[in-house]
């Protein structure tokens, strides 16, 4: 049985399971809106299907559902904010709440780094919040290793994404760039298998031993595959 839900009643229900799970509302607020978020842009692999394994982390301490984002200025156009090991999402406003009303204000250009997070998520949409229609601005993230050079069988590289906003026509919506440097992301193949298909496209992922595969459970054993082949 499905049933559709909105946007709203989906937050609340995913931040009462956060904070049943041990997390703060300031933690499980921001973290349940960028799921839900996802979910609604059809990004599924950073959507509810996310939502177990954040419960699974918090409960067994992976992820401190008590941390509380700390800036910190490195220089004039460099600030940091140390996530604490909690969610990724708190730490990002906090990042943003800096670029937007120190760098900003203040600096032509600037960056602000986030360290000791969890799962980043969909960085589109962090470029796009920032960008505000008067700023470019570029989101890089690192990524546990989940992709085996061309040939190999090894997890190696990250997807690590990668996200670009730039203004456009005055009232237009910002040109937002989004993408990884795999072919797909981890999530989408387990947005996959939480939907009960037992099948990816070709070209997605390979197996354990390296071989292309459009088998779910083989390729969330295996590795996603490079961006553009060889």
């Amino acid at each position: 049985m499905t049933e559709t839900i909105q946007t709203g009643a989906a937050t609340d229900l995913v931040r009462a399971a956060f904070m049943a799970a041990g997390a703060r509302d300031a933690q499980a607020g921001p973290a349940a809106e960028a799921l839900v978020l996802a979910e609604a842009s059809g990004q599924k692999g950073h959507g509810l299907v996310r939502v177990p394994t954040y419960a699974e982390c918090l409960a067994v301490g992976k992820i401190d559902g008590k941390a509380e984002p700390a800036p910190k200025q490195l220089s004039p156009t460099a600030w940091q904010v140390d996530a604490g090991g909690g969610f990724a999402a708190p730490a990002w406003d906090m990042a943003q709440t800096v670029a937007r009303n120190v760098l900003m204000r203040e600096q032509s250009v600037g960056a602000v780094t986030v360290t000791h997070s969890n799962h980043l998520g969909v960085v589109g949409h962090i470029a796009e919040k920032l960008c505000d229609g008067r700023f470019v601005v570029f989101v890089f993230g690192n990524a546990t290793a989940c992709m085996a050079p061309w040939g190999s069988a090894r997890p190696l590289y990250g997807t690590n994404p990668i996200a670009f906003a730039a203004p456009t026509f005055q009232g237009q919506p910002p040109l937002v760039i989004d993408m990884a440097t795999s072919a797909v992301t981890k999530g989408s193949i387990l947005a996959r298998k939480a939907a009960g298909e037992s099948t990816i496209p070709a070209g997605w992922a390979t197996d354990r031993e390296g071989n292309p595969t459009t088998d779910v459970d083989e390729a969330i054993a295996g590795n996603v595959a490079p961006m553009g082949g060889a």
